[in-house]
């Protein structure tokens, strides 16, 4: 919040009353008598004369007693509603002391107050492993082109381990699109997505949010990729929030600078989105509104022969492993039928290329047996129901020790199909 009349600096009396109409509004009620009595003592004392005595003061007096209030430059920091107030925290919310009634905007140079800004070559993404062509890369690669010409936004649905990301990531750098990424949860707040004010060494500053830099980006290097992980993780406060961003819109309001984001003509602003199914923990049903606009494509596991294909080109350094993969991959496909067949977690492929790299060092040191014995050990270890290891364990040395069912076989071939 920052509120601005008229020039108060110097004047006691007048930031007081700010700070105790501040308190109110944010629901401290309970302080400003408090407050009250703390600063008419100074006032008897005289102390206000001395701007840098009334600064000290207050904050003495603030980091003694609690209160959740702190001043730099004539500036007065009050903290938020749900940060703790002992010892106090002044990151979110901004009060400034020569103001009192109406919403200012805050441009980068007026009084010192800097908005500071993202170099855009430290998020195009580098170093992105390759992604190996399947039917739902293809997809995604195919729908991000599309997106990129048509200006709407895109998300995609899957499960865990299915290079959602990745092939985002890998698209974005082969195509030189700096990337800003939002990581979605039920904690995640408007503030974390506009900004914060802060100190800096070269005094107040507001650093812009994931938002508000992505299109800052976009504007001054003609395009920018913003990605929202596990956007169904957030809260349907913050997805109505988003609205405008998303819509033909396309603006974002931070109200803490009273600045509206906007694109240039011809900046392009890439808003994508994945996120897992709904069955998984911590994860909100998407409001119709924020659903419509998105275009949403589903993306599943590979196919068998595809996975094998994936498994030995990620795995081309640890050849030793290669006859085992197609075990592993029956192994994982099975666990993907999920409750059907009893298994509460079913093995992604990112679950298969770490056991495998693990198993293929075990083998290296001490051989087979023990390779076996910790690769099983880590599979159990994705079972938190101890009352399931037995079974699992079982159909692990049933599939990887060769003894595997007719029934799986015919499993693996719909599956491939």
């Amino acid at each position: 919040m920052l509120i601005q009349k008229q020039n108060i600096r110097g004047n006691l009396q007048l930031q007081i009353d700010v700070i105790m109409k501040c308190l109110a509004q944010l629901g401290l009620r309970a302080r400003v008598g408090e407050l009250a009595r703390l600063c008419n003592t100074i006032l008897r004392r005289g102390e206000s004369t001395d701007p840098r005595r009334w600064r000290d003061t207050i904050n003495k007096l603030g980091t003694r007693d609690g209160m959740p209030f702190k001043v730099v430059d004539g500036i007065v920091f009050v903290a938020d509603d749900d940060t703790p107030h002992s010892p106090p925290q002044f990151q979110s919310t901004l009060i400034d002391s020569t103001s009192v009634t109406n919403i200012c905007n805050i441009s980068k140079s007026e009084e010192g107050v800097r908005v500071i800004i993202p170099n855009g070559d430290d998020h195009i993404p580098r170093g992105v492993p390759h992604v190996i062509k399947t039917e739902y890369t293809r997809l995604i690669s195919d729908a991000l082109d599309t997106a990129y010409e048509t200006g709407f936004c895109v998300a995609f649905r899957g499960p865990k381990g299915t290079a959602k990301t990745q092939t985002v990531m890998f698209w974005a750098q082969e195509h030189r699109v700096p990337v800003i990424v939002v990581d979605c949860s039920e904690g995640l707040k408007e503030r974390h997505l506009q900004g914060t004010w802060g100190e800096t060494p070269q005094g107040l500053a507001f650093t812009i949010g994931p938002i508000p830099q992505a299109f800052e980006l976009a504007n001054r290097y003609g395009h920018c990729l913003l990605l929202f992980e596990e956007v169904n993780a957030l809260n349907p406060h913050i997805q109505k929030n988003l609205n405008s961003l998303l819509d033909w819109r396309h603006n974002y309001y931070v109200p803490s600078i009273s600045k509206t984001f906007r694109l240039k003509d011809g900046a392009k602003l890439i808003c994508v989105a994945n996120m897992n199914p709904t069955s998984h923990g911590g994860t909100f049903d998407l409001n119709e509104d924020f659903m419509s606009r998105w275009s949403i494509y589903n993306v599943s596991y590979p196919k068998k022969r595809e996975e094998e294909k994936i498994l030995t080109e990620i795995l081309s350094e640890y050849p030793e492993v290669h006859p085992w993969i197609p075990k592993f991959v029956i192994l994982a496909t099975e666990t993907r039928h999920g409750k059907t067949k009893g298994w509460p977690y079913a093995l992604s492929t990112r679950d298969v290329v770490r056991i495998l790299i693990n198993f293929a060092v075990n083998l290296r040191r001490k051989g087979e047996v023990f390779a076996m014995k910790m690769a099983n050990a880590e599979f159990l270890g994705c079972f938190t129901d101890e009352n399931f290891h037995e079974t699992a364990s079982k159909r692990f040395l049933e599939i990887l020790g060769g003894t595997d069912r007719p029934q799986d076989d015919k499993d693996n071939k719909q599956q491939n199909q």
